[in-house]
């Protein structure tokens, strides 16, 4: 992520709009839709004929701390988009990931 804007400060919150910049794509609004806090947060963005979900999920284990992002998107564009940028996604993913994990093992 290059930019995000929030519209609260403090803990994530349901109902809260988050806007996001990545390479190479357009911004996303993002709405949390889910808050477990200090473990998860689910959060919605729509775009034309696209309905995207993430999830976001940290745990402790053994060894260090367990990350689980998914993403699940539907609607009438939703096999074309996946066609077209299921690769950039899946690396943002898995960038997104790596970047959790270390903030999480650092708290």
């Amino acid at each position: 992520m290059t930019e995000l804007t929030r519209s609260r400060t403090g803990a994530l919150s349901v109902g809260e709009k988050v806007r996001v910049k990545q390479p190479r794509l357009p911004y996303a609004d993002w709405a949390i839709t889910a808050v477990d806090p200090g473990r998860s947060f689910v959060w919605t963005s729509r775009a034309a004929g696209v309905v995207t979900t993430a999830v976001h999920d940290v745990a402790a284990a053994l060894d260090g701390t367990s990350v689980r992002l998914s993403i699940d998107q539907s609607g009438p564009l939703a096999g074309v988009v996946g066609l077209l940028g299921g690769r950039t996604v899946r690396r943002y993913v898995d960038l997104e990931a790596a970047g959790l994990k270390d903030r999480a093992e650092l708290d």
